[in-house]
């Protein structure tokens, strides 16, 4: 038996695309992408001893239109966190986001959380089953083009395999500008019946030319095998 990939779409979802897509192991491990909902991967399911693990923590009203920094692995990109009063400088211009916290007095976590991504590649062999998403300022949400310095494009792959979930990042500048990326994604897991928040940010100069720059962190691997996050990122113009 193989690795597979199966897609489904959610008919209660109304404001966007509802189809989901599920990597499979032969042993029964899964992992469920939302690629309309910033590429989420909302759902990691491990089989045990005692029964299916479901590792990752689902907001109840995640259907048909919850937000998807409550649930699963939120990606935040090209910044984490908060821009004070949803207003920065740079190079000597000034830009404005939305105030879109909880207060609406901040801009928080980024564009792609909040937007659809493209599927670009997908695949399965014996060892793994992947699937591919990009998001790119300009294509993906051309609206928040005039509130950063510059384009940019984050294209993370999510790889299942029978006891992990690898997520893989490219960062491509297609701009000739420089400027400063942070990134970042949160997995949201369920540990010892609480809630417990990982996050994992990268941060970098994002220039051109610049190749061949591996990052790679394994998280909690010793304490929780079955909690292996092993993040690889490149960067590339």
């Amino acid at each position: 038996m193989t690795f597979k990939i199966t897609s489904a779409i959610r008919q209660d979802v109304t404001s966007h695309d509802g189809t989901q897509i599920t990597l499979h192991s032969p042993k029964g491990a899964s992992a469920t992408i939302y690629p309309a909902l910033g590429f989420n991967c909302y759902s990691w399911i491990v089989p045990s001893s005692e029964g299916n693990l479901d590792i990752l923590y689902q907001d109840p009203e995640l259907f048909p239109d919850g937000r998807p920094t409550r649930s699963g692995i939120p990606v935040l990109f090209p910044y984490p966190n908060r821009v004070r009063d949803a207003h920065f400088n740079w190079e000597g211009k000034s830009y404005s986001l939305p105030r879109n916290d909880n207060i609406k007095k901040h801009n928080i976590h980024g564009f792609a959380v909040r937007n659809p991504w493209r599927v670009i590649n997908q695949g399965a062999d014996l060892n793994s089953a992947w699937v591919t998403g990009e998001f790119q300022i300009s294509k993906d949400d051309p609206a928040s083009v005039a509130c950063w310095p510059a384009d940019a494009i984050l294209q993370l792959t999510y790889r299942l395999k029978e006891t992990s979930l690898r997520i893989e990042a490219l960062v491509i500048n297609p701009d000739s500008s420089l400027y400063h990326l942070v990134w970042a994604i949160i997995p949201i897991s369920i540990c010892l019946l609480r809630l417990v928040w990982f996050p994992m940010i990268v941060h970098c100069n994002v220039v051109q030319n610049l190749s061949g720059i591996w990052m790679n962190a394994f998280l909690m691997e010793e304490r929780f095998p079955l909690m292996q996050h092993a993040i690889s990122t490149s960067f590339a113009k």
